[in-house]
């Protein structure tokens, strides 16, 4: 089986890393991979590289390059001989259906992206009426990575809740497991913090969605308890100044550092030598962070949104609070610093649910079934 998969850009985030993990997987079952870049940026061309797929950046200049993007896609699906085409991404879907290459096409729905950005005016309801058609007459086969964000679908663009198959994202466990020779002290060291220190991290880009103000409030809150955790944020965005703004102010500046982007290797041994991973978002379709520390056997506290409900049970396999509560996310960190037992109760079952629920092999294989029962179809 052969599976051209395009996508909008390759950042490291969530989307992205999940096309990332699944590839192997589905080369493990058969499946050659070639993979479409609409746009820049390209950070994790490397990594599917290593993964044995053909990468083509399209480096269009613009979202709407179609006539470009179009000629591009049919040339490439024409060289290619696939038997599926996999889009990932609301525009990637409409050049995957506006290429019109008589393959058939299966799209993958990753967030709640119009809650974020509603149509609010004339020009972009025409767009969205626009999408829902290509959406339902150019689409054979819907995949949705959480029971929310196929229900999104279904109630912004219509598309028939029975069409869309639940299938969350991946985890490659294997290779996420704990390295036993890793010098935990040394790492904590590496980011400045001192030995006895209790470590709170957190990754991911610095917009709204990402509620990073309340983890912010929460830590403010538990300064004026006596408790101050070092906290570490990586990501970038537009709510860095912000951030460091409200920081300053607060006088946390000493607990609290917001650094750029860090390479995904160094982000797991920092995730290894932290004591919880906190992730306070405000919208979620289905996260990768959470499940990527709990891989680690790190404690997990996140707000409890149906998107991440899925992957993390309360008080089983993490905490879970209500977003944008700050005063509740600052008890159930204290509830966690003051309790070593619990935190390494959360972070072994924390583990053993991606284990047993998200495996990237058992992921792999839901895939491949919707790539088969389609081919068979057609």
């Amino acid at each position: 089986m052969k599976v051209l998969s395009i996508i909008e850009s390759l950042p490291p985030a969530g989307a992205e890393q999940a096309l990332v993990n699944t590839l192997p997987a589905l080369r493990a079952l058969g499946v050659e991979s070639e993979v479409a870049v609409l746009w820049p940026p390209h950070d994790l061309v490397e990594p599917l590289q290593s993964a044995g797929a053909l990468v083509h950046q399209l480096n269009l200049s613009s979202t709407w390059s179609v006539a470009r993007g179009v000629a591009a896609l049919k040339s490439i699906a024409k060289a290619g001989a696939f038997d599926v085409i996999h889009a990932h991404l609301p525009m990637a879907v409409f050049y995957a259906v506006a290429a019109r290459t008589r393959i058939p096409v299966v799209a993958t729905f990753h967030g709640l992206s119009f809650q974020l950005y509603p149509a609010t005016t004339l020009l972009k309801k025409i767009r969205r009426q626009a999408e829902r058609y290509w959406t339902n007459h150019g689409v054979h086969a819907y995949i949705a990575v959480s029971t929310a964000v196929a229900d999104h679908y279904h109630e912004v663009l219509g598309i028939p809740r029975e069409k869309i198959k639940i299938i969350p994202n991946g985890f490659p466990v294997d290779r996420l497991s704990r390295d036993v020779t890793l010098n935990l002290a040394a790492v904590r060291s590496q980011y400045g913090v001192e030995p006895g220190e209790f470590l709170i991290t957190h990754a991911g880009r610095l917009i709204p969605q990402k509620g990073h103000i309340h983890l912010l409030n929460a830590v403010l809150e538990l300064r004026n308890r006596g408790m101050k955790p070092r906290v570490l944020l990586f990501g970038q965005g537009p709510l860095q100044f912000q951030l460091d703004q409200f920081i300053e102010q607060s006088q946390l500046a000493g607990q609290i550092q917001i650094r750029g982007p860090l390479a995904q290797g160094e982000l797991f041994k920092l995730l290894q030598a932290s004591d919880l991973f906190v992730f306070p978002s405000i919208s979620e379709g289905f996260p990768m962070a959470p499940g990527e520390a709990m891989c680690l056997e790190l404690p997990v506290i996140a707000s409890n949104l149906p998107g991440i409900t899925s992957m993390v049970e309360h008080s089983k396999s993490g905490l879970l609070v209500p977003p944008a509560n700050p005063a509740l996310l600052a008890e159930a960190m204290e509830r966690l610093m003051l309790n070593r037992k619990l935190r390494a109760t959360l972070a072994a079952s924390g583990r053993q649910r991606i284990l047993e629920n998200f495996s990237i092999e058992k992921i792999a294989a839901q895939i491949f079934a919707v790539y088969t029962d389609l081919i068979d179809l057609t």
